[in-house]
């Protein structure tokens, strides 16, 4: 297996792969904020990136004021369900400190896939003064983050879906049968190929196969596969890059 789909770094544990993720994110908003006076981050949701958005409130190294901050996709649920990606970041990322109201751009998904799906489409459009993502559009956010699922999915990006085709900034999106809430609302391959910077950030046992498809060729169509940008780099721990360490230490 040879990575293709970016840079690879395994990390001992869970742990301490939310302490180099952490790390990382305040670098990269120290230098956008440098070069650019702002700092355009895009926010995952799941359980990885959880402990990572504890150690950046608590480390509290970061300009809030001059950050704007998206979400790579939410479930349609209400803001304050336990489900909603946008409430897990108010209760671990901003429990200390959060950006001005007006720099946080949360998807409105609770409206429904479709109507949600369109506002954020045009909020994007008027932040970034570009129709559509593509190759003229300068790097629109800064650093987005992701994980993965067990079938490759990554945001709300599922095998088949319609993100993954979409010109637009964001689309609607439907989860597989059993993955409650179904309905959703994703940035598309297109949206997130306009960045500056993926980070992927994964961890656990549970991974550890999809790790091993994403680097095999047949993995090659899944969608955390095809996720493309400026830069592209993945944090894992030892049990879910198992196979990956395993090459490496042969």
């Amino acid at each position: 297996m040879t990575p293709t789909t970016g840079t690879w770094r395994i990390l001992d544990d869970a742990v301490e792969v939310a302490r180099v993720a952490a790390r990382h994110v305040e670098a990269a908003a120290r230098a956008a904020i440098e070069r650019a006076g702002r700092f355009n981050l895009v926010l995952a949701g799941g359980s990885s990136p959880r402990r990572t958005y504890e150690l950046l409130s608590e480390r509290g190294r970061i300009d809030w004021d001059r950050v704007h901050v998206f979400w790579s996709d939410e479930r349609c649920v209400p803001p304050d369900d336990p489900a909603s990606n946008y409430r897990m970041a108010i209760v671990t990322l901003f429990a200390r400190t959060a950006p001005p109201a007006g720099n946080v751009h949360r998807i409105q998904a609770e409206r429904g896939a479709l109507q949600a799906a369109t506002q954020y489409d045009d909020e994007l459009v008027r932040f970034f003064g570009a129709g559509q993502p593509g190759p003229m559009v300068q790097p629109a956010f800064d650093l987005v983050l992701l994980g993965v699922g067990a079938d490759g999915h990554t945001a709300s990006l599922f095998p088949g879906g319609p993100g993954l085709t979409s010109p637009s900034w964001v689309a609607p999106a439907r989860a597989p049968v059993g993955a409650e809430p179904a309905e959703r609302v994703t940035l598309t391959l297109a949206a997130i190929a306009a960045a500056a910077e993926v980070l992927f950030i994964v961890t656990g046992a549970t991974k550890r196969d999809v790790v091993a498809r994403i680097l095999s060729p047949e993995g090659s169509e899944l969608p955390a596969a095809r996720v493309t940008a400026r830069g592209v780099g993945w944090l894992l721990d030892r049990q879910a890059g198992a196979d990956l360490h395993e090459q490496q230490q042969s």
